[in-house]
C-alpha cells in the first residue's frame, strides 16, 4: 500500500509500506520501519515499512 506521510516536515512525501492489517483506502495508519517492519510477520520479510494500526481518531491540545 502506498502510505502519504503527514508529519515531522514529511507532508506530501510518499512511502510503500506492506499491510499487515488490512487497512482501507484513506485510513490514517501507524508504521513502523527497518527491523521492527521486517519482524512483524511470523518469520522475517523482506520489507522496509509495515502498517501495525489503524488511528480511528485524534485529539490535540493546544498549548498558548
Amino acid at each position: 500500500m502506498v502510505v502519504e506521510l503527514e508529519g515531522n516536515g514529511d507532508k506530501g512525501r510518499s512511502i510503500v509500506a506492506a499491510d499487515y492489517i488490512g487497512a482501507g483506502i484513506g485510513d490514517r495508519v501507524i508504521i513502523v520501519t527497518g527491523s521492527s517492519a521486517r519482524h512483524i510477520f511470523d518469520r522475517e520479510r523482506p520489507v522496509d515499512s509495515t502498517i501495525v494500526g489503524i488511528i480511528d481518531s485524534l485529539e490535540s491540545e493546544d498549548k498558548e
